[in-house]
């Protein structure tokens, strides 16, 4: 049986942002030792919610607030996860649904969206958050962490770009490869907070009333956790639609057939890419979301990408995914 390549939507992400940046993560496997704490934390809220969607009930909160406390993650992130968690599960615990599958792992036939034949190379790759039920039609469930700069409300351009998000279209052909034709997919954004715990006044700075006392917006100690978090609960009871937004993306048949064009000439490039062995930078991608895209310092001269103390060896290119094989057994199939 032909083992295919497997192209999931983080990979064409990062191929699309910077083909340089593509080879070094998925084809030469190496990853930055370290990751960036918003990384971190999305994953720990991630796992949280898996644990949630996985149980019923008033179990779910359990589930997943074992899952946050027993986590590796530091002791602050982790209480602000548990506030994020728990405030979700008020917010959302009765919906009218049945769940499906939970990390629903999909590895369907990359298809050619002009002719209908299959890759002989790819195969399209990725995990469905959450398959639901609902009044008798399948939905995807998708969940976000985002910056707590990031405007949440409904119309604003982060639910505007949605449009076009080429996760969520993935995530329609994943399903129906799989076998489930769904109806839409209902996306859940969970806001981090944008208050922080509070830091002492820098001695230099402080200004005292006659009395001695420092004036009300200074501080001589740091907030202590708990005296945050309780901060952070009221924030989150006074304010849920700052914190929690929930709504409904669609793919219509033109809007499927373009996503699939999309992925195709894709997957056409990065081939291109391993023929020539000429993988070009993108200068516009090294600086996103406020820091330096992790090879920044290979590109740079900095250090070597065999630099171990920067980067290790990933065992697959696809971490997140478990191994999975797909042959073409249909003879209908493209050359690449």
């Amino acid at each position: 049986m032909n083992v295919l390549s497997q192209i999931t939507n983080s990979a064409a992400s990062c191929f699309r942002g910077c083909p340089r940046s593509y080879k070094h993560r998925y084809r030469d496997l190496r990853r930055p030792v370290l990751s960036a704490h918003a990384l971190k934390f999305g994953s720990l809220g991630h796992r949280a919610l898996e644990a949630w969607w996985s149980k019923d009930g008033e179990e779910r909160l359990d589930a997943a607030l074992y899952a946050i406390t027993f986590s590796d993650a530091e002791p602050v992130d982790k209480a602000v996860a548990i506030e994020l968690i728990t405030g979700y599960h008020f917010r959302w615990g009765d919906g009218p649904y049945k769940v499906i599958a939970v990390e629903k792992q999909f590895n369907v036939p990359l298809i050619n969206p002009a002719t209908r034949s299959l890759s002989r190379t790819w195969t399209m790759a990725g995990k469905l958050d959450v398959l639901i039920e609902r009044d008798g039609l399948y939905w995807i469930i998708e969940h976000k962490f985002v910056s707590a700069k990031t405007d949440i409300r409904p119309g604003s351009v982060y639910w505007q770009r949605l449009q076009l998000d080429s996760q969520i279209s993935t995530y329609y052909a994943g399903a129906l490869g799989e076998g489930y034709g769904v109806a839409g997919c209902i996306y859940d954004v969970i806001h981090k907070p944008g208050i922080r715990q509070l830091k002492a006044t820098p001695v230099e700075n402080r200004k005292y009333k006659k009395d001695g006392v420092l004036y009300g917006n200074q501080r001589e100690t740091d907030e202590t956790t708990e005296e945050y978090i309780a901060r952070l609960h009221a924030d989150i009871a006074d304010n849920p639609d700052s914190y929690y937004q929930r709504g409904e993306v669609f793919r219509y048949n033109a809007e499927e057939t373009s996503a699939s064009y999309d992925i195709w000439q894709i997957a056409r490039n990065i081939r291109e890419c391993e023929k020539s062995g000429n993988w070009p930078r993108n200068p516009d991608y090294c600086w996103k979301y406020e820091r330096a895209c992790d090879y920044w310092p290979v590109c740079v001269g900095e250090c070597s990408i065999d630099d171990p103390v920067r980067y290790r060896t990933a065992k697959t290119a696809h971490e997140e995914l478990k191994e999975k094989e797909i042959g073409n057994k249909n003879s209908n199939v493209c050359p690449f």
